[in-house]
């Protein structure tokens, strides 16, 4: 097939259109000028004003609840802003560093994978000038503030809903697990520098496209910060040493 026939569908039907989608319904929603959990229209209505399908309406929520522009309650509906509960899964309750650790690196390489080929332009500046501040910050909690949104960029950009939804767990977990001494707070600021050198490379291949070299850095970076917790727990008595 040549590449002027596949290029209609490809527009029809892949990432440009549900970029689309997702930017319709975030202009539709600041027309509304709705306040921090007000809630949206019934799903039938939302399809209805901006003439788009059920499941098109949907991936658009789950990008936006990605980025914590919307949160959803089920039974209840969707509503503006981000959630301000946490999790009360019982493994939330139960879990710890390593395994908040050990589940981010297997969805994030894939985020960022993902992220590479389906990231818009807007996207790709986010995250540059997201790690510019990042490596420039000179307060620890700002930095880790930073990081986090970085992240989040990187799993929105991705527009996988299962995958995403896989992440907010995660992350939901992360906030809610007692780190301790292990917290990112703790750490000093000449190791978060080192991390956003990581950062700039991950943010660089998914800018250039580079899917596998993206995949492959965010893995790089999060086994560094799955060893430093390793090490922070074995010097602290907390956990053993962990199998090669």
């Amino acid at each position: 097939m040549s590449g002027s026939i596949g290029e209609p569908i490809a527009s029809a039907y892949g990432p440009a259109k549900r970029n689309r989608h997702v930017e319709l319904l975030r202009d539709y929603l600041a027309t509304r000028s709705l306040r921090k959990d007000d809630r949206l229209p019934p799903e039938r209505q939302l399809c209805l004003d901006l003439s788009i399908s059920r499941g098109s309406l949907r991936h658009a929520l789950s990008v936006l609840e990605a980025s914590g522009e919307v949160w959803r309650h089920v039974g209840k509906g969707t509503f503006a802003g981000k959630s301000g509960t946490v999790a009360s899964h019982e493994w939330v309750d139960v879990s710890n560093p390593m395994e908040v650790t050990e589940a981010r690196l297997y969805i994030e390489p894939k985020l960022a994978s993902l992220a590479a080929i389906r990231g818009t332009g807007k996207e790709f500046q986010l995250m540059r000038r997201l790690t510019e501040q990042g490596g420039a910050a000179s307060d620890v909690r700002r930095s880790q503030e930073l990081n986090d949104q970085l992240h989040r960029v990187i799993a929105a950009a991705a527009r996988n809903p299962l995958l995403i939804a896989a992440f907010e767990m995660i992350y939901q977990a992360r906030a809610q697990t007692n780190w301790g001494k292990l917290r990112p707070l703790h750490t000093a600021l000449s190791e978060l520098q080192v991390h956003w050198s990581e950062h700039g490379q991950i943010v660089e291949a998914i800018c250039s496209r580079d899917a596998p070299e993206a995949e492959e850095l965010m893995a790089v970076h999060i086994t560094h910060v799955q060893d430093e917790i390793d090490a922070k727990s074995r010097a602290l008595g907390r956990l053993p040493r962990r199998a090669a």
